[in-house]
């Protein structure tokens, strides 16, 4: 995927920033789907990212005490 940086009358671009809130969507994702339905083209599919969920503790709180989790597992005194 690749960025593009473009440059929007006010209108439009107030137009752009307030209609994903309306559709709960993200600007980017917006935009791709109005291009690609402009152009008349395929969107490509979705690539899975096979790194997703791999560390899932099934603990909420694994980023709010990250911290303390690091010192803990990294420790010199650690049993290995």
């Amino acid at each position: 995927m690749q960025r593009i940086t473009i440059s929007l009358f006010d209108e439009l671009a107030h137009a752009v920033a307030c209609e994903p809130d309306r559709r709960r969507t993200s600007v980017s994702e917006l935009t791709r789907a109005a291009l690609t339905a402009y152009l008349g083209i395929e969107p490509s599919p979705r690539r899975p990212i096979p790194f997703a969920a791999v560390g899932h503790s099934g603990d909420g709180a694994v980023a709010r005490n990250l911290e303390e989790i690091l010192a803990r597992e990294w420790s010199p005194d650690r049993d290995r």
